[in-house]
C-alpha cells in the first residue's frame, strides 16, 4: 500500500541550480537521484527542506537566504525569484486535521531578491508558523529524522546524548507539547513578574491610601468649617453647583458600575483563558489518540487487503485446479478410445505374423540338414579354436601378470624415493619448528614483560583518573552551587531593582504629595525649575527612629514648596488659580526668622529637632524657620509635663509623632502621620540602594569565583580527558598484547602438536621404507618365473594354429550353401521381427494408454483433495476477513468518535477564543469608557472648584436651608470661625475623592493579585500535565525504539550487539540517549573507534528502528550508503526495501547496487554549466 501523505510532485523554479521550472513526479517505493558530483542532486533535497520551512542558511549550504535564488551562469541571467511547490497525497487523511477534506495538499514557498517571502498552503497565503505546525509530529519537517543529508550520519553518531534525544522526541510526537510548555513557561514568567510588580504597587498604594485618608479627614473638617463661614455666598451659584454635583454622582455611579463590571470581566477573561489552555491540551491529547486510531485502522486495512489478496489467489488456484480436473476427464476418455484402436491393430498383426512363421519353418528344416554336417566340422574347428584361445588367454594373462609385477616394482621404487624425500622434509621441518617454538617462547616472555609494564601504567593512570574524576565532580558540584547561588543573588537583585525602580518612580512622580504639588513639580521640570526649588519633604532628612517625630513636627507643611522669593510664590499662586490646579503653600528660600528658641536648660530630656535633622545645602534658613522652636521628647506624658511646667513658647513633638503646640493644641492618634511615608520611602530607597550595591559586589565575587572554578573545571576536564585517552590507548594496547600473547600461546601449542605429529610421521615412514624393500625383492623373483612360462605357451599356440587353417578350408564349401539358405531365412525372419515389433508397439501403446489412464485417475484424486483443501482455506480466510472487517468497523467507529471529540474540543476552543476576544474587546471598551468618565468627572470637579473659588471656596447647600440659618450667624461668631479656619493651614480638598479613588484602585489591584495567583496555579497545573504526558510518551517510545535497535543492529552488521541507554533514568525530560555497540568479533567500545562504515550502519540502524515504530510518510537520504561496503550495502538495501512498503524513500546515491534496487531513477545533469536538468527513468516490475 502506498504510504500516507507521500510526495506526489515537486516543482522547482529559480532555486539554486534550477533556473527553469522543473517537475519531479515521485511514486511509491524507492526513488534514486543520481548524477555526477556538482550536478545539483543535493539541491533537490534542499528544495524539499526549504519548502518545509527551513530557515538555517548553513543547512542550505549558503551564507545568506537570497543565495538560494539562481544567480545566473555564463549564458543565463540571474533570476529575481526562487519558488518551490510540494504536492502531497492525503488519501488516508493522516495530515493535519484541518486539511482532511483535501486528497492533495500543496505547500508553496517563494523568495524575492528584495527579501520578501511568501508561504502558501493550497494556494492560500499563510505564515511560517503554519507551515511548521502543519508538519509538526508527522514524522517529517525541517528537523525530522526522516531527512538525512550529507554529514548527518556522522552528526548522529558524534552528537552528545542530550542532542541525540531529539530523534526520540520527534518519533514520540512530543514537539507540540514542548511548544505548549514553552508558551506556558513564558506566560508563567510574565505572570510572576506582573505579580511581583503588582505587590510593590499594592504596598505603595496602601501607604498612599493611609496618607490620603488623613488628608481627607482634615479636608472634611476644613470643608465643614468653611461651609459654616461662607453660607451666605453660596446662594449665587448653588443651583449650578448642585446640577454639576448630580451629574458627578451619576458619573461616579457609572464609574463604580463600570469598575465592578470591568473586574468581573477581567476575572472571566482569566478564567476563560485558563479553560482555553486546558481545552487546548485536551484537544492535543484527543488529536494524538485520533492519530493512533488512524494508524491502527491503517494496519487493519493492510491486513484486510492481504487476506483478500490471499483469498483471490486461492480462488484463482481453485479455478485452475477445477479446469485441470476437466482436462483430466477429457484425457481419460481420449485414452480409452486410443486403447480400443490399439487392441484392434494388435489382433490384425497377430494373424499376419502367424502366416509368416509357417513359411519360415520350411526354410529352417532344410537349413538344419545342411547345418548338421557343418556342425560336426565346426565342432572340431571350435574345439581347436578353444584350445588356441585358451593358450592365447594364458599367454595374455601371463604377460599381464608380468606387466603388473613390473609396474608394481616401478611403483615401489617410486614410492621408496617419495618416502625417503618425505623423511628428509619432515626432519628439516622438525628442526625449523623447534627453532620457531623457541622464538615463540621468547616472544611470550617479552609480551608478558610488556603486559606487566602496561598494567603498572594502567593502575597508575586509573588512580590519576579517579583523583581527577573526584576533583571534577567536586568542581562541578561547586560550579553548580555557584550557579545556583548566582541565580539566587540575581533573583534577589532583580527583585530589589524592580522594587527600587517602583519606589524611585513614585518618588520622582511626587506620588505622596497633593495634586497641586505634583502639578507644579511637573511644570518645574518643563521650565527647568525657574521658580520652584523643592518641596519641604525633599530637602530634609532624619534618622529612621525620628521619622514620625519629623512628620508630626511638619504636620501639613510637608506639602510646602520652597521658592527663590516671595514674588515667585505669588506668581505660582496666580498660575494655580489660572490653571484651576488647586491650592498650595510657598515658602521663600530666605524667610523672615525671629529667633525665639528657648534655652535647653529649661527643657530637660528634650532635644532640638534642628540638632537631629540633616538639611540639603542652601536650605538652612528654611529649616531654621520651620523648626526654630521645635523639640523632640519621648512621649506625650513628658511633652505635657514640660508644657504645663515651663510654659515655654515651643512646640513639643514625641517620637510617635504626637504634637503639643506652643498654643496648647494637641494632635495625634493611631493613624499614620502625613508625610511619614515620604521619609520612609526615602529611607527604604537608600537601604535598597545599599543592599543593591552589596548584592552587586557579592555577585562580582561569585562571578569571579565561578569563573575561576569554571576555568579550573575546564582544565580538570581536559586533564581527565587526556588521562582517559591515554588510559584507553594503554588499555587497547594491553588488550592487543593479551591477544598477541594468546595467539603466541595458541601458536606454541599448535607447534608442539605439530612436532609430535612430525615425529610420528618419521617413524611411520621408516617402517614403510623397510616394507617397500621387502616387496621389491619378491617382485624380482616373480618376474623371472613369469618370463620362462610365457615362452613355452607361445610354442604350443603356433602348432595349434596350423591345424585350424586346414579345417577352415574344408568348411568353406559347405558354408556357401548354408549362406544361401540363411539369406532366405533371414528375409522371412526380418518380416517376422518387423511384425513382432509392430505387435510390441501396439501392445506398448495399449500399455501406455492404461498407464496414462491410471496416472490421470491418480491426478484426478489428488486434484479432488486439493480442491477440498483450497475450499477449506478460502472458508478460513473468509472468516478472517469477516473478523478484520468487524475490527475495521470498530476502529472506524472509534476514529469517528475521537474525531467528533476532537471536533467538539476544537469548537469549544474556538468558542472560548471568541469569548476571550469578546471579553478583551469589552475590557478595552469599558476601560476607554471609564477613562472618558474619569476625564468628565475631573472636568466637573474642576468646574465645581472654580465655582467654589468664585465664592471663596464655599460649599454647595440648599438655598432654603441657608435662608433659615442666616439669622443664627453673627459677626463675632464668624470672626471666631475664621480664626479656627486659619489655624488649619494648607488643606488638600481633593484628598476626599483621591482617597476614594485610591481605595477603589486598591480593591481593583487586590482582585488583580488574586486573579494572577489563580492564573499561576492554572499554569503550574498545565505545565505539570504537559511534563507528565511528555515523560510517558518519551519513555514508551524509547523502549520501543530500543527493542527494534536490538534486532536491527545485528541484522545490518551480520552479528554483534547494540543497545540504547539513558544517561539519567531519573529525569526523562532532560536525559540524553547513549549508543552502546559491539560489532561482530569485537568488544563494546567507544563510538569514536568505529570505522566510517560502522558509524554509518549504527546511525542507519537507529534511524530504521525509529521508522519501524513511528514510520514517516517519506524519507530523504543523501549519500548515506557512501561509506558502506558491498556486504553491508546489501543488508542496507534489503532493510530499505522492507521499509518501502510503508515509507516513500528518496535516495541520492552514486552506488550502482542501490540504483538496481530502486523503483525509479532521476538523473541530474548539467547540459549547460551552472544549470541543472532532470531526466526520469521508471522500471517495470
Amino acid at each position: 500500500m502506498p504510504p500516507s501523505m507521500r510526495i506526489k510532485r515537486l516543482e522547482i523554479k529559480g532555486f539554486k541550480s534550477f533556473p527553469d521550472r522543473t517537475a519531479l513526479d515521485f511514486g511509491s517505493g524507492v526513488t534514486c537521484v543520481v548524477g555526477p558530483n556538482g550536478a545539483g542532486k543535493s539541491n533537490i533535497l534542499e528544495a524539499l527542506r526549504w519548502v518545509m520551512g527551513e530557515q538555517r542558511v548553513k543547512t542550505l549550504r549558503s551564507r545568506r537566504m537570497d543565495d538560494v535564488i539562481f544567480n545566473g551562469s555564463e549564458t543565463l541571467k540571474p533570476l529575481g525569484l526562487a519558488e518551490v511547490r510540494l504536492v502531497l497525497s492525503n488519501l488516508n487523511k493522516i495530515s493535519n486535521p484541518a486539511y482532511n477534506d483535501y486528497d492533495e495538499i500543496m505547500v508553496s514557498r517563494r523568495l524575492y531578491r528584495d527579501g520578501a517571502s511568501q508561504y502558501e498552503i493550497n494556494n492560500v497565503p499563510c505564515r511560517l508558523s503554519d507551515i511548521t505546525d502543519f508538519f509538526l509530529d508527522t514524522g517529517v519537517g525541517k528537523n525530522s529524522y526522516a531527512i538525512i543529508e550529507q554529514g548527518r550520519v556522522e552528526q548522529i553518531v558524534a552528537a552528545k546524548p542530550e542532542e541525540r534525544r531529539v530523534l526520540i522526541e520527534e518519533a514520540a510526537g512530543i514537539n507540540k507539547y514542548k511548544a505548549r510548555k514553552e508558551i506556558a513557561l513564558k506566560k508563567l514568567e510574565s505572570t510572576s513578574q506582573n505579580l511581583l510588580r503588582l505587590s510593590d504597587i499594592l504596598s505603595e498604594v496602601k501607604s498612599q491610601s493611609l496618607a490620603l485618608k488623613r488628608q481627607a479627614g482634615k479636608a472634611e473638617r476644613y470643608q465643614a468649617l468653611l461651609n459654616q463661614i461662607r453660607l451666605m455666598e453660596v446662594a449665587l451659584i448653588s443651583a449650578k453647583i448642585e446640577r454639576w454635583g448630580d451629574k458627578l454622582m451619576v458619573i461616579g455611579t457609572e464609574v463604580n458600575d463600570l469598575k465592578s463590571e470591568l473586574e468581573k470581566t477581567e476575572f472571566r477573561l482569566v478564567d476563560r483563558g485558563a479553560q482555553l489552555e486546558k481545552n487546548k491540551l485536551y484537544k492535543l491529547k484527543a488529536e494524538s489518540e485520533h492519530q493512533d486510531l488512524l494508524n491502527k485502522k491503517h494496519s487493519v486495512e493492510l491486513d484486510l487487503r492481504a487476506v483478500r489478496e490471499t483469498v483471490k489467489r486461492s480462488a484463482d488456484r481453485l479455478l485452475d485446479v477445477k479446469s485441470r480436473m476437466e482436462n483430466i476427464e477429457s484425457d481419460i476418455l481420449s485414452n480409452i478410445q486410443t486403447r480400443k484402436r490399439a487392441t484392434a491393430d494388435f489382433d490384425a498383426l497377430s494373424q499376419t505374423l502367424e502366416q509368416t512363421r509357417l513359411k519360415l519353418n520350411g526354410y529352417k528344416s532344410e537349413l538344419e540338414q545342411a547345418l548338421t554336417g557343418h556342425s560336426e566340422l565346426m565342432e572340431t574347428i571350435s574345439s581347436s579354436r578353444k584350445q588356441l584361445n585358451h593358450l592365447r588367454d594364458s599367454l595374455f594373462r601371463s604377460l599381464q601378470d608380468t606387466a603388473v609385477a613390473r609396474n608394481k616394482k616401478e611403483s615401489l621404487l617410486k614410492r621408496r624415493h617419495e618416502v625417503e624425500g618425505q623423511i628428509a622434509r619432515k626432519k628439516t621441518e622438525r628442526v625449523n619448528l623447534t627453532a620457531e617454538m623457541e622464538s615463540v617462547r621468547q616472544n611470550i616472555a617479552s609480551a608478558q614483560k610488556r603486559t606487566d609494564g602496561l598494567r603498572e601504567s594502567l593502575s597508575r593512570l586509573d588512580e590519576i583518573r579517579k583523583r581527577l574524576s573526584s576533583a571534577k565532580d567536586d568542581l562541578e558540584s561547586s560550579v553548580r552551587a555557584s550557579r545556583t547561588e548566582l541565580h539566587e543573588w540575581e533573583k534577589k537583585l532583580t527583585a530589589i531593582q524592580t522594587k527600587l525602580k517602583t519606589l524611585e518612580e513614585l518618588s520622582d512622580n511626587y506620588d505622596s504629595y497633593d495634586n497641586p504639588v505634583k502639578f507644579l513639580m511637573k511644570k518645574k521640570n518643563e521650565s527647568n525649575g525657574k521658580f520652584i526649588l523643592e518641596p519641604i519633604g525633599e530637602i530634609i532628612d532624619i534618622p529612621n527612629v525620628y521619622h514620625k517625630a519629623l512628620a508630626g513636627a511638619l504636620n501639613y507643611r510637608i506639602d510646602m514648596l520652597v521658592t527663590k522669593s516671595v514674588g515667585d510664590g505669588v506668581e505660582l499662586t496666580e498660575r494655580l488659580r489660572t490653571e484651576n490646579a488647586g491650592r498650595a503653600t510657598f515658602l521663600p528660600l530666605d524667610p523672615r526668622v525671629v529667633d525665639t528658641r528657648e534655652s535647653e536648660t529649661f527643657l530637660e530630656g528634650a532635644t532640638p529637632i534642628l540638632d537631629l535633622i540633616s538639611v540639603r545645602e542652601g536650605f538652612q534658613d528654611v529649616a531654621s524657620f520651620l523648626f526654630k522652636n521645635v523639640f523632640v521628647v519621648q512621649d506625650l506624658s513628658q511633652a505635657r509635663y514640660l508644657w504645663e511646667k515651663n510654659g515655654l513658647n515651643v512646640d513639643l513633638v514625641t517620637l510617635d509623632g504626637d504634637l503639643i503646640s506652643r498654643y496648647g493644641e494637641v494632635s495625634g492618634g493611631s493613624r499614620e502621620i502625613v508625610g511619614e511615608e515620604i521619609f520612609k520611602r526615602r529611607h527604604e530607597i537608600n537601604q535598597l540602594e545599599g543592599h543593591r550595591q552589596q548584592i552587586l559586589a557579592e555577585l562580582n565575587q561569585i562571578r569571579t569565583k565561578s569563573s575561576l572554578e569554571q576555568h579550573e573545571l575546564s582544565e580538570t576536564r581536559k586533564r581527565l580527558q587526556e588521562s582517559s585517552d591515554e588510559f584507553n590507548l594503554l588499555k587497547m594496547e594491553d588488550l592487543k598484547l593479551q591477544g598477541q600473547k594468546e595467539n603466541l600461546m595458541n601458536r606454541l601449542s599448535n607447534d608442539e602438536k605439530r612436532l609430535r605429529i612430525l615425529e610420528a610421521d618419521e617413524t611411520r615412514l621408516d617402517r614403510e621404507v623397510n616394507h617397500i624393500l621387502q616387496e621389491l625383492e619378491q617382485s624380482e623373483t616373480s618376474i623371472d618365473s613369469m618370463t620362462k612360462r610365457n615362452e613355452s605357451i607361445e610354442d604350443d599356440k603356433d602348432k595349434l594354429q596350423s591345424r585350424i587353417n586346414v579345417l577352415n578350408q574344408k568348411n568353406s564349401d559347405r558354408q556357401s550353401r548354408i549362406e544361401s539358405l540363411k539369406i532366405q531365412s533371414a528375409k522371412l525372419n526380418e518380416r517376422v521381427r518387423a511384425s513382432e515389433r509392430e505387435l510390441e508397439a501396439a501392445q506398448e501403446k495399449i500399455g501406455n494408454a492404461n498407464e496414462q489412464t491410471r496416472r490421470l485417475n491418480s491426478e484426478k484424486l489428488k486434484g479432488s483433495e486439493l480442491i477440498d483443501q483450497l475450499e477449506a482455506d478460502i472458508e478460513a480466510l473468509n472468516s478472517r476477513e469477516t473478523q478484520l472487517m468487524m475490527s475495521h468497523e470498530e476502529t472506524a467507529e472509534s476514529v469517528e468518535s475521537v474525531k467528533s471529540r476532537v471536533s467538539y474540543t476544537g469548537d469549544l476552543c474556538s468558542k472560548l477564543e471568541s469569548e476571550v476576544k469578546e471579553l478583551n474587546l469589552l475590557v478595552r471598551n469599558n476601560t476607554r469608557r471609564l477613562n472618558e468618565l474619569e476625564v468628565e468627572s475631573a472636568r466637573l470637579e474642576e468646574n465645581i472648584r472654580n465655582a467654589s473659588e468664585q465664592i471663596s471656596d464655599r460649599p454647595h447647600v440648599d438655598v432654603k436651608k441657608l435662608q433659615a440659618e442666616l439669622s443664627e450667624i453673627n459677626e463675632e461668631r464668624l470672626d471666631s470661625l475664621k480664626q479656627k479656619l486659619a489655624a488649619f493651614g494648607p488643606v488638600n480638598l481633593a484628598a476626599i475623592s483621591e482617597s476614594k479613588a485610591v481605595d477603589e484602585r486598591l480593591h481593583f489591584l487586590g482582585n488583580q493579585e488574586s486573579d494572577l495567583k489563580k492564573a499561576l496555579e492554572t499554569l503550574h497545573e498545565t505545565i505539570s500535565s504537559i511534563n507528565q504526558t511528555t515523560r510517558e510518551r518519551f519513555m514508551e517510545t524509547f523502549e520501543r525504539v530500543n527493542l527494534q535497535f536490538l534486532e536491527i543492529f545485528p541484522y545490518l552488521f551480520g552479528g554483534g550487539q547494540g543497545r540504547l541507554e539513558l544517561t539519567d533514568n531519573e529525569n526523562p525530560l532532560e536525559t540524553g540517549v547513549s549508543i552502546m555497540v559491539r560489532p561482530p568479533g569485537k568488544r563494546y567500545q567507544n563510538m569514536d573507534l568505529l570505522s566510517g562504515g560502522e558509524k554509518a550502519l549504527t546511525a542507519v540502524a537507529l534511524i530504521f528502528s525509529i521508522f519501524l515504530i513511528s514510520p514517516s510518510p517519506f524519507c530523504l537520504l543523501d549519500e548515506v550508503d557512501a561509506p558502506l561496503d558491498d556486504a553491508n550495502l546489501a543488508r542496507f538495501n534489503s532493510m530499505l526495501r522492507k521499509l518501502s512498503d510503508r515509507t516513500q524513500f528518496i535516495v541520492v546515491t552514486h552506488n550502482k547496487k542501490s540504483m538496481e534496487e530502486s523503483d525509479a531513477l532521476f538523473g541530474v545533469t548539467m547540459e549547460e554549466p551552472g544549470a541543472s536538468k532532470v531526466v526520469s527513468v521508471k522500471f517495470l516490475n
